[in-house]
């Protein structure tokens, strides 16, 4: 029983300098051995974590449990027994909780296989989600697709998902869905930017997205009846605070690929439009119209364009362009949400290498768009490394200033 009682120890020395630990604390003694994991774990989980961490990097105590940095797993409250078991493990002997924990989802795993019911194959989402909190999680001898599902997760959106109710994961195409709708299923990296998006629409819930997002899939027309698309609009239409062009000058870039010649062999005024020649999906654009994307400086419109270059890209375009008039956009970059605003950084990830011509990685952006058209708003500035980048609907506001071709 000696880790309960330094379980309690601990949580006495935090008592020192935490205030909110002192009804856990009275508790814990009340309660003695009997309980006491639950109610110390409890305290260790809520308030007391960044204080805890703190004292451990001051050397001020030395726990099981975060000198295996695990700690972030202990901060997610249980849902399911499994992971209940291993967070009381990891108290205790962290390598030996994560072994058994990982051994039972391959029983578990191996068990569900051969059942054609989607609701009987699944497990719960939290079961997959606490994965990223456990270090070196592709060292462990996972279940086929897992380490993938959970490498696709930020942390961010592990986190979202193992808070959340009536998140479930299908064992057999390794995908998420609400229990609500078995046969609505995303993938994570739709997860990843449906958690990103809490930034910008933080009381809706990742349950709610994903039933959302299922609404987008089968009827997009009628989503803005939703009542999440609802929320989402009227959040959109409440923007109050906008900005206009905020530099003197700006860049925009393509790719010239294979045997193409670079655009001003043509036409100047083709750098000043969005290509009217794409028509996939894309990350603001349904399929059929497109956006025009721009820097603030050359180097990061550059690098913008790398960032998605084929094989077949020998060099890139800069076109240094000018502001002819005034716009009205939403200053994402910083905005008093966060310094890299998440949302817009994994809705410019590429989509999915498959065959659908419908992302589902772009369905919420692609509404977001739509809201601010309807809005009134014309853009959306957003900042990326060392640089910031900017969305547009139409492409009429600039004069062409210069050009450049870079090789890569």
């Amino acid at each position: 029983m000696s880790d309960i009682y330094d379980l309690i120890k601990t949580a006495q020395m935090i008592q020192q300098i935490v205030q909110p630990l002192k009804p856990a604390i009275e508790q814990v003694q009340q309660l003695g051995q009997t309980g006491a994991i639950d109610v110390a774990q409890t305290a260790l989980s809520t308030v007391a974590v960044p204080q805890i961490l703190n004292m451990q990097k001051q050397g001020m105590f030395d726990c099981p449990a975060y000198r295996s940095g695990l700690s972030t797993a202990l901060q997610v409250q249980a849902k399911t027994k499994e992971v209940k078991a291993l967070q009381e493990g990891v108290l205790g002997d962290a390598s030996a909780a994560v072994n058994e924990y990982v051994r039972q989802m391959n029983k578990s795993w191996q068990e569900m296989m051969g059942l054609t019911s989607i609701v009987q194959r699944s497990m719960n989402a939290q079961n997959i989600a606490i994965l990223k909190f456990v270090p070196d999680y592709y060292k462990y001898d996972l279940p086929y697709g897992v380490k993938t599902t959970v490498r696709k997760l930020s942390k961010k959106a592990a986190k979202r998902v193992a808070e959340a109710e009536d998140l479930l994961y299908d064992t057999k195409d390794r995908k998420f869905y609400h229990a609500e709708e078995p046969e609505k299923k995303v993938e994570a990296r739709t997860i990843t930017v449906i958690a990103s998006s809490i930034e910008l629409f933080a009381d809706i819930t990742v349950p709610q997205l994903i039933l959302f997002i299922s609404k987008l899939v089968d009827n997009k027309t009628f989503a803005v009846n939703h009542p999440v698309g609802k929320h989402i609009y009227e959040i959109i239409q409440s923007w109050n605070t906008f900005i206009d062009f905020d530099c003197d000058v700006f860049y925009h870039a393509r790719p010239i690929e294979g045997e193409e010649k670079p655009y001003h062999f043509y036409l100047e005024q083709d750098m000043l439009k969005a290509p009217p020649y794409i028509s996939s999906h894309g990350r603001f654009n349904e399929i059929g119209s497109s956006c025009y994307y721009f820097a603030d400086t050359k180097e990061g419109a550059i690098n913008e364009i790398k960032k998605h270059c084929s094989s077949k890209t020998h060099a890139i375009e800069v076109a240094e362009i000018k502001p002819k008039r005034s716009i009205k956009m939403i200053d994402l970059s910083e905005a008093g949400l966060s310094k890299r605003n998440n949302f817009i950084d994994y809705i410019r990830l590429a989509a999915s290498d498959n065959s659908d011509k419908i992302k589902k990685e772009y369905l919420l952006p692609n509404f977001v768009a739509a809201c601010c058209r309807e809005a009134g708003i014309e853009g959306i500035k957003y900042y990326s490394s060392g640089y910031n980048c900017y969305v547009i609907w139409q492409d009429d506001y600039f004069s062409f200033v210069d050009f450049d071709v870079v090789d890569i």
